[in-house]
């Protein structure tokens, strides 16, 4: 397989209705009246880039001297160009500033930095290969990084974006983290921790999280918590790693963080009426429209 072709997908014109959600919506200002009630319609508009680039990590014998050694970076981004008639500047700096270490100011122009920088063992020259050879494990490694951004909900008010970073450096298995960008379309705005819970509530929340895992794992304690999930109950932490749903709170931790790997990403959903009281005016706004 080409593993240094780069490739843009086109247009993904999705349609949905008025709710959030993991749906898009059609043409905005456009109502039609159903037995139902009216139907409110709004344009959503995103493209989907995808690129990719393998390198030869030059005269590296980390597994052997036999034992070629290349790395493949791939880039996937699932682009927003319409979201009705809101100006998508801020959301565009604040997608390029999350997904990326560089921040060249165009989404193109930051998927092709980003392919010059695959991971690689020490000094090593790396030489750009346009394919990787067709030979057995015990004559090549392959180390490779990804890393794929796309929508995990949104409606008129808001937009979730779930960002993955996942990557191979010839251990035991790959590793991955996952982060979230909320993000209030209407108010041009990130929405960060502080923006959804008000500050001043962690240790009420935290409690509210601990009662929610004990619930998703039938535990009427942290002791049996631990025993039936295997998490370290005594190392769970107010995660700042969170997004919005039409109905939830969602709290994400990646492996390893309360959780030994084997049990993989602990997530908790806490529904909203459990900490209406303790989320901003902004998301309450948000959640409520």
């Amino acid at each position: 397989m080409n593993k240094s072709t780069s490739c843009i997908l086109g247009i993904i014109t999705l349609l949905c209705t008025s709710a959030c959600g993991n749906s898009g919506k059609a043409d905005a200002g456009t109502n039609a009246d159903t037995r139902q009630g009216a139907i409110k319609n709004f344009a959503i508009n995103e493209t989907f880039k995808t690129a990719s680039a393998s390198y030869l990590c030059e005269d590296d014998t980390t597994f052997g001297d036999d034992v070629a050694v290349y790395t493949t970076r791939t880039v996937s981004v699932q682009w927003p160009e319409r979201f009705g008639d809101n100006d998508l500047s801020c959301l565009h700096d604040s997608l390029l500033s999350a997904v990326f270490d560089s921040k060249p100011a165009e989404i193109d122009a930051a998927i092709g930095d980003d392919l010059t920088h695959p991971i690689g063992f020490g000094d090593h020259k790396l030489a750009r290969v346009d394919s990787l050879p067709d030979v057995g494990y015990d004559r090549m490694r392959e180390l490779w990084q990804k890393v794929n951004c796309h929508t995990v909900g949104f409606c008129e008010s808001y937009i979730v974006y779930k960002i993955e970073h996942s990557e191979y450096r010839g251990g035991a298995h790959p590793t991955y983290t996952v982060s979230f960008l909320n993000y209030d379309i209407t108010g041009n705005n990130v929405l960060d921790f502080n923006e959804i819970i008000q500050p001043g509530n962690d240790e009420i929340v935290l409690d509210v999280i601990k009662a929610s895992l004990c619930d998703q794992y039938y535990a009427t304690s942290l002791d049996e918590l631990a025993e039936k999930s295997g998490i370290f109950t005594d190392q769970i932490f107010l995660t700042h790693n969170v997004y919005l749903t039409d109905s939830s709170i969602v709290f994400y931790y990646n492996p390893y963080d309360i959780a030994p790997w084997a049990v993989g990403p602990v997530v908790v959903e806490v529904p909203t009426y459990n900490l209406d009281q303790y989320l901003t005016p902004t998301v309450q706004s948000l959640l409520n429209r």
